[in-house]
């Protein structure tokens, strides 16, 4: 009976193990950064390339705008480009899914927040 006892705990003690493993490893995977992000006047476009991420900015009405290079650290991209000197740093916040660029917040494109046209279109209409 005694043996069941240790082999049971051994066992549980295992799958927690392996539980908080697996769970310190999805954690610590790197964001999915590519694809389309909006902010309130900002555009975004990330595309990845190996460990390098190129990231245009469209800000018709700002100075944002224009074409950064990044590599990631973590949660954070540091950034190369018009306004690197000024804001160096682009964060993801996994907590919400966000972007956080130069006093910026954008949220991720999803299929269904496109506009009109591009849904039409996708359907078949004119």
């Amino acid at each position: 009976m005694k043996r069941y006892a240790v082999a049971i705990s051994v066992a549980i003690a295992l799958a927690i193990g392996i539980s908080a493993a697996l769970r310190m490893r999805n954690a610590e995977a790197p964001p999915a950064l590519a694809g389309e992000w909006k902010s309130w006047r900002s555009q975004f476009r990330i595309a990845r390339q190996d460990d390098t991420y190129r990231i245009a900015i469209s800000n018709p009405n700002g100075f944002l705008g224009g074409d950064y290079i990044g590599k990631l650290d973590g949660d954070t991209l540091d950034v190369t480009g018009p306004l690197a000197a000024l804001c160096p740093r682009m964060t993801y916040v996994r907590d919400g899914d966000k972007l956080q660029f130069c006093g910026e917040e954008f949220d991720r494109v999803r299929a269904a927040a496109s506009s009109p046209a591009i849904r039409n279109a996708k359907a078949g209409r004119s």
